[in-house]
């Protein structure tokens, strides 16, 4: 059972955040401490996160659902006012999954979910060779385009530049760059490899920003 995170931290813009807007939104929403969550070593070892994701576990954040699980590297340091940036972020993953349900977490892990085909083996390798044609589906577990968690990280990622201009009246271009680089990397399994695109899409939404066209915590939700 992983450990939770007691409800004041002592960080004023992360205590306030989660009392009067997330669990009044979700009463069940909750921080656990990532490091102590077997649920969370057993997603990092079946997925192979060890081989292509090792920070999987100390530096970042996982949602699922209304749980958040919070690295240990934020842990370690007691990084309250890093995780309240953070917490707009997940926030929206919460608001995301509250609207579409299953549809959300199905459509966010598409297309890696359609390797689960090749368990099909296991019924047709008595009677037919279509065992060989299920196998096949595993070559979904490739890192190949995620439409669907690229437009449900743009949402997140447009919080995080949102809170990142309240606090300074700017957006860093290191940054900007940096949100770039989870979309084309291993960091969110290559969701989004087209760098040109991505990159004009992140940086109009930075423009939006400044210019006070986009405002607030909910966005559409």
């Amino acid at each position: 059972m992983a450990k939770q995170i007691e409800p004041l931290t002592g960080s004023k813009n992360l205590d306030s955040f989660m009392a009067d807007i997330v669990q009044k939104k979700f009463q069940k929403a909750k921080l656990y401490d990532k490091d102590t969550s077997s649920f969370m070593w057993f997603l990092y070892y079946v997925s192979f996160m060890w081989i292509w994701q090792k920070r999987f576990m100390k530096g970042y954040h996982t949602t699922i659902g209304y749980s958040v699980y919070v690295s240990k590297f934020v842990m370690d340091n007691k990084l309250w006012e890093s995780l309240y940036k953070t917490m707009r972020h997940e926030f929206i993953h919460m608001l995301q999954n509250g609207k579409y349900g299953l549809l959300y977490n199905l459509s966010y892990l598409f297309p890696q979910i359609l390797a689960v085909g090749s368990l099909l083996a296991l019924l047709a390798i008595w009677f037919s060779n279509w065992w060989l044609m299920s196998l096949c589906a595993l070559a979904f577990l490739a890192p190949l385009p995620a439409p669907w968690r690229t437009k449900w990280e743009i949402e997140g990622y447009t919080q995080s530049m949102l809170v990142l201009f309240e606090e300074s009246g700017e957006i860093p271009q290191e940054r900007i760059d940096n949100i770039i680089k989870h979309f084309t990397s291993m960091d969110y399994f290559m969701m989004c490899p087209f760098k040109g695109w991505i990159t004009k899409r992140i940086e109009g939404i930075a423009t939006q920003i400044r210019a006070k066209e986009i405002q607030g915590i909910f966005l559409s939700y």
